[in-house]
């Protein structure tokens, strides 16, 4: 009879662990097995800034994106952005957030080009311009070894020296890839990047679980690893502790999507005493932070609009308007910082 009693305690123990952890697993494959597409009016955007900056020219470039279980592999496509009859200092990666293109980077794009670099901007597997579908955060460090790799065999591209350059989803892949591979980086700008795949999921988690997002997180976490391997226990931590360059991790402390904390906070703790790191914490800036807060909600709001009338005119002229916004002071002191990194030739 105790026997009895015992199992079915421990069945209602683990039905409704098993239950959640399902449910994780089912959030986490609705999330991610889908292609993540534009409302289409950010891929005109660029003639609008070119017209503004004359001279200011991209070539499109094209690699193979990673080759893993489920990721329908595939072409990953971008553009070689620099100023036409100028000798680039150094090739500048750069590389995009989670529900974004590089479409939305053109401005910092633009920005770097102008400081004398050239900046390769490309679409993380089943994003905008590149192929494949997308099946989870881990994906977006694999995409950038692929770019890493096919810059290296470049006679061109392996000729300068390597910057790097990401916001949030890919402000993580920058901080994490060197934990793949050895690569000749002479810096790394991470801005809002999250610390490492969970923590940029545990907010979402949240928000559909409650109190229960901690059993959900298991099924996440599961998942992640039948589709990614051990790369998906690697984060920052890893990949910032193997790199021999210079980093800047810039975030701010209002930030909605990643907590300041949970971010910012785990790195700094970590590598308080790494000379190598330099910390910029920022107030009252969001999420994206190069993009002045009123016109980063008001693309937001504008973004929705343009995909109900992709057509309208209005929309598009504002759209383009916002799209040239950013803050210069912030982007001075990200290009003052890349200045210092190649100046003081610290190639690994």
């Amino acid at each position: 009879m105790l026997v009895i009693i015992v199992a079915v305690a421990v069945a209602c123990l683990l039905l409704p662990v098993a239950g959640w952890t399902l449910a994780g697993w089912l959030l986490a494959v609705k999330a991610f097995s889908q292609r993540l597409e534009g409302p289409g009016a950010e891929r005109s955007a660029f003639l609008s800034i070119a017209a503004e900056h004359p001279g200011w020219q991209r070539r499109p470039v094209s690699f193979q994106g990673p080759q893993l279980p489920g990721s329908c592999g595939g072409v990953l496509r971008g553009f070689l952005m620099d100023y036409a009859d100028t000798e680039p200092r150094a090739l500048l990666v750069l590389f995009h957030g989670y529900g974004l293109s590089l479409e939305d980077y053109l401005p910092e794009c633009e920005y770097f080009c102008r400081r004398g670099y050239r900046v390769l901007a490309f679409d993380g597997t089943g994003t905008g311009y590149s192929d494949g579908v997308l099946y989870g955060l881990p994906l977006h460090v694999e995409d950038l070894r692929c770019c890493l790799d096919y810059v290296g065999a470049d006679p061109e591209l392996s000729r300068l020296p390597l910057l790097l350059y990401g916001h949030s989803w890919g402000g993580y892949a920058c901080d994490t890839v060197s934990a793949l591979g050895a690569w000749p980086i002479r810096g790394i700008i991470s801005a809002s990047g999250f610390a490492t795949a969970e923590a940029a999921l545990v907010a979402h988690t949240k928000r559909h679980y409650g109190i229960f997002a901690p059993l959900g997180m298991l099924g996440v976490r599961l998942y992640q690893k039948l589709c990614f391997g051990p790369v998906a226990k690697l984060g920052a931590v890893e990949g910032l502790a193997a790199a021999a360059c210079p980093v800047l991790i810039a975030q701010s402390d209002d930030d909605p999507i990643i907590t300041f904390r949970d971010n910012y906070g785990v790195l700094q703790r970590r590598f308080a005493d790494d000379p190598k790191k330099t910390f910029l914490p920022l107030t009252g800036q969001g999420h994206n932070i190069t993009v002045p807060r009123e016109a980063d909600r008001r693309k937001r709001r504008l973004m929705q609009e343009i995909r109900k009338a992709p057509q309208d005119q209005t929309l598009l002229a504002e759209f383009y308007a916002l799209q040239k916004e950013t803050d210069t002071a912030l982007l001075q002191r990200f290009g003052d910082f890349l200045d210092a990194c190649l100046s003081k030739g610290q190639v690994p």
